[in-house]
């Protein structure tokens, strides 16, 4: 829609003006909302070239951070105007409180459970009122078939022809009564039909909502689990290279088996430097720089450097990117060799 994507570079327009489009790192328009919004990924780089998200964003204390997010929110709502997106209520004057995903989650539990509980209110109104119906049903034919039978005998016999006219007369408004019961229950019947396909619907919706939630909930433990076993590794990382050279210091046969990896460059002392020039290509791969400082140590130069596939895991990078770093730094600068590992 032509409309949206005006209101994405009005945005962008915006935010380039106030913090330098080169500090822009990507910048999505979303529509999977009730309003359209932007999620814009920045570089918080100053005016005098100093990187700071606390000067940027926050400040020296809380009520500094308060009042320079609430100048963000002043500005963002002054280039909407046009869009006609409005400002949200300032939440330290209005006392709202957000509230977090475990207790929308609970929420939205409970408010399931109410709807079953309803629902199972208006099976039970389907269901008593079926039965009623069908009831009535069967006692209206059964005096209609009454009231058939007394009218044959009326046309058939003289002597009690009052008799069976009172009968029929009572039969008929006992089967009055019955018709209007009937339409009673059955109009009752539809709206409680009615009301139960809304609460299916409602319901239904509800329960998508929760699997959404609930998948949406599994990516971030499953992210959170894989970072939290990344930080497990990299804490224990230093340690292990470094027991992993006292062993090769005292045995010959470790010592040999050591060469060319992450162990010889840390018991020869290129582990510095190895580090720092796969930290320079591992972030080069993430941010789309276009070259790394060429490296002492390993000669060659950067344009022999790898590049980081479309889609490729962060991990999978890294160790490419740490291979490449030991291969520059190794005796002989073994890199095709270390690359085709």
């Amino acid at each position: 829609m032509p409309e949206i994507e005006q209101f994405a570079l009005d945005n962008y327009k915006a935010l380039a003006e106030r913090i330098g489009e080169k500090n822009i790192i990507s910048f999505i328009a979303h529509c999977d909302e009730k309003n359209c919004h932007v999620h814009a990924t920045i570089t918080p780089i100053l005016e005098d070239g100093r990187l700071s998200a606390k000067d940027m964003f926050g400040g020296g204390s809380l009520v500094a951070a308060r009042d320079k997010m609430r100048e963000w929110h002043d500005w963002y709502a002054a280039v909407n105007e046009k869009w006609r997106l409005e400002r949200g209520d300032d939440i330290h004057e209005t006392g709202a409180r957000h509230k977090s995903l475990e207790e929308h989650n609970r929420e939205l539990h409970r408010e399931n459970k109410s709807l079953e509980e309803e629902l199972e209110t208006k099976r039970r109104a389907v269901k008593g009122l079926t039965t009623m119906i069908e009831n009535l049903t069967r006692q209206q034919k059964e005096i209609e078939s009454q009231i058939a039978e007394l009218e044959s005998q009326q046309q058939e016999s003289d002597s009690n022809k009052e008799d069976i006219l009172r009968q029929i007369k009572f039969l008929n408004q006992t089967l009055t009564e019955i018709r209007i019961n009937l339409r009673e229950k059955r109009g009752k019947l539809d709206q409680v039909n009615q009301e139960l396909d809304s609460l299916k619907s409602t319901y239904n919706a509800k329960l998508k909502g929760l699997d959404a939630i609930m998948k949406k909930d599994n990516v971030m433990i499953n992210y959170i689990n894989r970072d939290a076993e990344i930080i497990l590794k990299a804490s224990i990382f230093d340690q292990v290279l470094y027991e992993a050279v006292k062993i090769c210091r005292e045995i010959p046969e470790a010592d040999a088996m050591a060469e060319d990896t992450f162990i010889d460059d840390r018991n020869n002392f290129r582990w510095k430097d190895v580090l720092s020039t796969g930290l320079r290509v591992f972030i080069a791969g993430i941010d789309g720089a276009t070259g790394v400082a060429q490296v002492s140590g390993g000669g060659g130069t950067s344009n022999d450097m790898p590049w980081r596939d479309k889609d490729e895991d962060f991990l999978d990078w890294a160790r490419r990117a740490m291979r490449y770093a030991h291969a520059k730094h190794y005796p002989g600068n073994r890199l095709k060799r270390s690359l085709s590992k």
